[in-house]
């Protein structure tokens, strides 16, 4: 078998010490799911568990070393705890990176799509990192405000400008689709009465308070004709 790393030893000697998979991640401010990964990418997940099920009787024993007879040594009782093992610096919460992904949030919000553009990860991966420095509550909150907003917006100028100018964002948040079907309906219901008139255009604009050029883009946007 390889010589396990430093991580790898750190990791075994918590799972000897807590028996529980879950206390291990706790110690270590992870969740269970990136503890678990973690294991398997050591090649010590079934090792680790099998720790966490075992019984002292168990545990392997240290092998006996040659050394100068002396008086015998009194040995502790076995129900006392042993002292947790002192973490190395990797066990540490991940401090360092709770921060740069804070400050992250505060530049650019919680839109996915720009997340992933500066972090070079995405999907799945993406949320994974947030939750493993604590931050997945702190993101998910973020886009709910941001749904709030966007979905308060009043009809019609405000609501089809976001429409027309915040589609990437809308997008982001998994709403645009949904306000792209009510402009739709709403804005075609108002076209219908005006179609087959001179200046149908200006007064479709002047309806929903656009600017003439506002009215053109919603207009092919919405493939109305």
């Amino acid at each position: 078998m390889p010589r396990l790393n430093e991580r790898a030893r750190h990791l075994l000697g918590l799972f000897a010490y807590h028996r529980d998979a879950p206390l291990v991640a706790r110690a270590l401010r992870v969740s269970l799911e990136t503890l678990d990964a973690e294991l398997t990418s050591l090649g010590i997940r079934a090792k680790a568990y099998r720790l966490s099920r075992g019984t002292d009787a168990q545990m392997p024993r240290a092998a006996a070393v040659a050394a100068p007879s002396g008086p015998p040594v009194r040995r502790r009782s076995r129900e006392a705890a042993a002292p947790p093992p002192a973490p190395s610096p990797e066990a540490k919460p991940l401090e360092g990176e709770a921060a740069m992904l804070r400050a992250l949030l505060a530049e650019v919000g919680p839109r996915r799509a720009a997340l992933a553009e500066r972090l070079g990860t995405s999907g799945g991966a993406l949320l994974a990192r947030f939750r493993a420095a604590g931050l997945e509550r702190e993101l998910e909150a973020q886009r709910d405000r941001l749904r709030r907003e966007a979905l308060r917006r009043r009809w019609p100028r405000e609501r089809i400008e976001q429409v027309l100018d915040r589609r990437d964002e809308l997008r982001g948040l998994g709403i645009l689709e949904a306000l792209e079907r009510e402009v739709s309906v709403r804005a075609g219901v108002i076209w219908k009465s005006l179609r087959g008139k001179r200046d149908a255009l200006d007064l479709f604009a002047k309806k929903l308070h656009l600017t003439r050029a506002e009215a053109v883009r919603l207009q092919k946007l919405l493939h109305l004709s």
